[in-house]
């Protein structure tokens, strides 16, 4: 209990997505597939998955679902802590080229902020929306 992140003493649903694609010489014959965990319980150690087939262009990173994948582990977070939603929404995000980054925040953002309303009228948890990458030159 002394360990645990102060964030993780409230109510704190935290999330991870990636949409993977297929290779170069399977493009336009396979789809993109995007997958999507949610935390469910107050120690963020017990996940909840959505899985996704991405329509249409490929090398797409935006999910295109993320309105009700982000509906669907919100309502399986409710079921697992007796009603109680959370109130900050921690996402981490991989896949993003910097050129795609203000595009599939805007749209992945609106679609995770539209979930909460429809779930509750005024439901508004503070949703931290974090891009990870791996291939950086920090010293």
């Amino acid at each position: 209990p002394k360990s645990k992140p102060a964030v993780l003493k409230r109510p704190v649903m935290v999330m991870g997505a990636d949409v993977s694609h297929p290779a170069p010489e399977s493009r336009g014959l396979k789809p993109s597939i995007a997958a999507i965990v949610a935390s469910v319980e107050p120690k963020a150690a017990n996940y909840e998955v959505e899985i996704r087939i991405q329509d249409g262009g490929q090398n797409e990173e935006v999910i295109q679902d993320m309105k009700q994948v982000t509906k669907n582990l919100l309502v399986k977070f409710h079921a697992a802590n007796k009603g109680r939603k959370p109130e900050k929404i921690i996402m981490f995000r991989d896949g993003v080229s910097e050129g795609q980054f203000l595009t599939v925040l805007a749209r992945e953002l609106l679609a995770m902020r539209q979930a909460c309303k429809e779930l509750e009228e005024g439901y508004e948890p503070q949703i931290t929306y974090i891009v990870v990458q791996k291939r950086h030159h920090t010293r």
